[in-house]
């Protein structure tokens, strides 16, 4: 082990001096991409920040929808992605934190800087929402003192509560930017979303509203129901105003490249389960009654029965999750929130 470890003291110190003579020789720039800026931008933020929140989406949906029974892993496939691990949710909590949360709030603060209010009103509503994916999971999440870098590298968790308080403000405060006067920078083709339409936001978060007063319901039914068809009356009027991004044929919905190219390579990870067959086919949990969207969102490939994995023992399967299913599709939308 010591002989290691001086071999890699020995091998660092004449990569060091190699580097060293290398940027003396070419240049103090070589490592200096002059087609990347090194300061961020309002409009090359948003973009990444609305990407990033629905991948979000499908990282969590992921893992979720094994412990719903929803989806179930294949038993000979080579992850086993039904063993709950530590790894697979800390993908998703990554996801939320480093590639959306910590750009938002850079976002927003320069968007305060420069005076853009409909950069900083897109920011918060983005911010609620990856919040709400956040604490619905885990429960107490960091917030307050997070996004500090080195200076804080253990921040404090929030409670639930809090949090969920702190998601409406920032819907509100959301709501207030995008009615203001835009000023000169607003956006345009980077909302990858609506485009730059601010009423379309609005509308949004209104329905985002309506989602958190709802999950809210054991904690007074009533006020929460009535406060949601508050919200809801002012949120979207059809599914053109949906809340979702759309992929295309380079920019690869995730179901697609991370599910269903895989299966076309026989690289099996997960499908739908019995039990969310039985819940959809009329056969199951309740009889005679048929959803419509069963042979929609899982590919039977012909098949007049489903048959799905059983969780936890595996077992065959004639359903998957192929690019001709609706949500794995290419081309297919990842909905954040919608009007049905």
């Amino acid at each position: 082990m010591k002989i290691i470890f001086r071999n890699l003291i020995i091998y660092t110190g004449l990569m060091i001096t190699c580097f060293s003579s290398c940027k003396k020789y070419v240049g103090g720039d070589t490592n200096i991409n002059p087609n990347q800026s090194s300061t961020p931008t309002l409009n090359t933020l948003l973009p990444v920040v609305i990407e990033s929140t629905t991948e979000n989406h499908f990282r969590v949906a992921f893992i979720t929808a094994m412990f719903s029974q929803q989806l179930a892993a294949y038993t000979s496939g080579a992850l086993n992605e039904d063993q709950n691990r530590d790894v697979r949710i800390e993908s998703a909590f990554q996801g939320i934190y480093q590639n959306s949360l910590t750009n938002l709030d850079a976002m927003v603060k320069l968007g305060q800087q420069q005076n853009a209010p409909y950069y900083i009103g897109i920011g918060k509503i983005l911010q609620a929402v990856n919040l709400g994916l956040a604490t619905d999971t885990w429960g107490d999440i960091p917030y307050t003192d997070a996004f500090q870098g080195a200076a804080n590298l253990y921040p404090k968790y929030d409670s639930q509560e809090s949090i969920y308080k702190t998601m409406q403000t920032l819907l509100d405060d959301g709501i207030t930017q995008l009615s203001a006067v835009p000023g000169t920078l607003k956006p345009s083709t980077d909302d990858l979303i609506y485009g730059g339409v601010a009423a379309n936001w609005v509308k949004a978060a209104y329905v985002l509203k309506a989602r958190y007063a709802m999950h809210l319901t054991k904690k007074g039914a009533t006020n929460a129901a009535n406060l949601a068809l508050t919200y809801l009356a002012k949120g979207f009027a059809s599914n053109a105003e949906d809340l979702q991004l759309i992929y295309n044929d380079k920019n690869l919905n995730p179901w697609n490249r991370n599910v269903a190219v895989a299966a076309a390579g026989a690289v099996f990870k997960v499908s739908p389960t019995q039990r969310l067959i039985d819940l959809m086919s009329g056969n199951g949990y309740y009889p005679g009654l048929v959803d419509p969207r069963l042979p929609i969102i899982m590919d039977g490939k012909g098949a007049t029965t489903f048959i799905g994995i059983v969780n936890g023992s595996g077992g065959s399967s004639n359903v998957n999750l192929t690019a001709n299913t609706y949500y794995a599709k290419s081309t297919s939308p990842v909905p954040i929130v919608t009007y049905a």
